[in-house]
């Protein structure tokens, strides 16, 4: 019986047919030869096997010695041509004296089974020939049991699934090589038949549904971690369906179907002068997605992001899904970042919002805090509300593989001193720190007389209608140092894979905020080995001392911060300084010591704290 064969028995009766069907088929056959070869090995390997194999030896070698025993001389024959018809006494006991020669040497020659039977009786070979008969089908069935055990997810899900008119993977045992797309002319028929099976095996899977406004990450922070949770929830089996509030790219399109996610566009796309965000769907899921239970029959779980979409999947549950889960993730600290956004700070509007983020967990199923800095404040905020303390867990975010892939080059002196800070700056320029970086940088470039092309300062994340915004604040903090030969790069929000060669063409990555919940772009950099400095009193400095040698996370971490508007000079010149230190000072053991940092954070890829979205949905499988 062929492998698939094996699987084909595990699963529903219309799969197995159709698996069957597939185990049949030239195009899969190396595959299931290649894991019937697989498992034949690790059967093998197994000891008890291995002293049968023994044993099998010993019986070839004693069936050896007794055929070259038996090839004895025959007896002398008379002087007559003829021979002895009625052999004579003499001859009678010569023949009687061979034979006891023989059975005694056939004695000698025993195999420790056949010796058994001299000291225990009837156990001799007969009786090991039974034994071994009676446990071989017991270890084959269990290693078969086992085996099947750890492929059977495999070929639910990278054999079931076709994309478009050819088979893009196919995968049995983790080492084997992707099957090459092949002619659709070979694959019509087996496609037709994969995607009924696969059609079936999607309307039996758990549902998980992410709020989202959009698949890409142009937007950065709650988009990045969304993606990472999604390919979570899909490889954890789960059918996985994202909301988008505006039509995807084609690009964005592609990449989801690869991935096997389901895109849900609004039934209402939102008017093109109106700004697209995730408050939408806290205040009108209902009208931007009014079929959406036509989409998901029978939704498990909702993932929301508080505040942002908290409400609306909350919302859901409540008047359209009031069987599934509500999955929350919280990203914000209101009473600390609110105190440096927009030149003021409302106490009672802070509170009030922390308080909110309390109703919400209560009403959630699971409540994730992303980061260290997070956890830790909501584990005491939520000591006066009714969150359950094992309800509340500690998530770590991962960046993409895009970010990891990435094998830097240091620069050399005669290049530009290119430097790199991603997010937005109308309305959080003083959060985010631009005022004491620009200054810092400003202040640099006079010091050491560099011109505009040599010293660069790019700002990923700016939009079109605050472009004259951002630039002024920046322009007016460079003036009050004078520093005209600083050339700012002002550009607009990007993907992970334009952010990415932001940083290929970068040498240094900022991160200056006065104060940040986590701080993924600033984790993102790290996981691509780009020297990084961040401010001491985000959740990604936090993330560092906790988890990296002190000689690591002391190059990246600036520890002083201007508390106010106007106590920043100590800021800016530890900032100016830390800054010259890593262009100019010590560039190349930074660059190699982030190269380290990098090789430590793949490390986190399967840390349990980064898993543990995926293992909470497990449990409820």
């Amino acid at each position: 019986m062929s492998f698939l064969n094996l699987v084909a028995d595990q699963l529903p009766k219309r799969e197995r047919e159709g698996l069957r069907v597939v185990a049949q088929s030239d195009v899969v056959k190396p595959f299931t030869e290649k894991a019937n070869e697989e498992l034949k090995k690790q059967i093998e390997k197994q000891p008890f096997i291995q002293k049968i194999i023994e044993s099998e030896k010993d019986e070839k070698l004693y069936n050896k010695s007794e055929t070259e025993a038996s090839k004895v001389e025959p007896a002398e024959r008379t002087s007559s041509d003829e021979p002895d018809l009625i052999p004579s006494p003499r001859q009678q006991d010569e023949e009687e004296k061979k034979t006891r020669e023989k059975s005694s040497s056939n004695k000698t020659n025993r195999t420790p089974h056949q010796g058994m039977q001299d000291q225990k009786g009837t156990k001799g070979k007969g009786y090991w020939s039974t034994k071994y008969c009676f446990y071989v089908p017991v270890v084959c069935v269990v290693l078969l049991s086992f085996a099947i055990g750890i492929y059977v997810e495999d070929i639910k899900e990278l054999l079931l699934k076709p994309t478009g008119n050819k088979i893009s993977s196919l995968k049995v045992v983790p080492d084997d090589p992707r099957l090459q797309p092949l002619g659709d002319d070979k694959l019509t028929s087996v496609n037709h038949m994969l995607q009924t099976v696969q059609d079936d095996y999607e309307g039996n899977k758990k549902n998980v549904l992410f709020l989202s406004d959009e698949w890409g990450t142009s937007k950065g922070g709650i988009s990045s971690v969304n993606r990472q949770l999604a390919l979570q929830a899909k490889n954890a089996g789960y059918a996985v369906y994202v909301t988008v509030l505006d039509r995807p790219s084609e690009e964005d399109q592609k990449d989801a179907e690869e991935n096997g996610i389901k895109l849900i566009i609004a039934d209402t796309i939102p008017d093109i002068d109106q700004n697209i965000n995730l408050n939408m769907l806290n205040n009108a899921h209902q009208r931007y997605f009014p079929s959406l239970e036509k989409h998901i029959t029978n939704l498990n779980v909702i993932v929301g992001h508080v505040p942002i979409t908290s409400k609306g999947a909350l919302g859901m549950k409540q008047n359209r899904f009031p069987n599934s889960k509500v999955f929350l993730f919280t990203h914000v600290i209101p009473d600390e970042t609110d105190f440096h956004k927009h030149g003021y700070f409302n106490l009672g509007k802070a509170e009030e919002k922390v308080e909110n983020i309390k109703r919400q967990a209560e009403q959630a199923d699971v409540v994730f805090s992303v980061g260290p800095k997070v956890y830790k404040q909501f584990k005491n905020t939520f000591r006066s509300s009714a969150v359950p303390y094992e309800k509340h867990k500690e998530f770590i975010p991962i960046p993409d593989e895009n970010f990891f892939n990435l094998d830097l080059k240091p620069f050399s002196e005669n290049d530009a001193y290119e430097i790199l800070s991603v997010g937005r700056v109308s309305n959080v320029a003083n959060l985010k720190g631009y005022d004491i970086v620009a200054a810092a940088l400003g202040g640099m470039a006079t010091k050491r007389s560099m011109f505009d092309d040599m010293l660069r300062w790019r700002i990923r994340g700016i939009s079109d209608k605050d472009v004259n915004e951002s630039i002024a604040f920046i322009m007016n903090n460079l003036e009050k140092v004078n520093g005209k030969l600083l050339k700012l790069l002002p550009m607009l929000y990007g993907t992970q894979k334009q952010v990415s060669k932001d940083i290929q063409e970068s040498r240094l990555f900022l991160m200056p905020s006065r104060t940040e919940p986590f701080g993924m772009v600033g984790l993102e950099a790290i996981a691509a080995g780009i020297p990084v400095l961040v401010t001491a009193n985000s959740g990604l400095a936090y993330f560092l001392k906790e988890h990296f040698p002190k000689h690591m996370h002391d190059s990246m971490i600036v520890s002083k911060l201007g508390k106010t508007d106007i106590d920043i000079d100590g800021d800016i010149a530890i900032w100016e300084d830390r800054i010259t230190d890593v262009l100019f000072n010590k560039y190349n053991d930074t660059f190699d010591l982030a190269r380290q940092v990098k090789g430590k954070l793949i490390e986190f890829k399967y840390h349990p704290k980064s898993q543990i979205f995926k293992n909470e949905l497990k449990k409820l499988k």
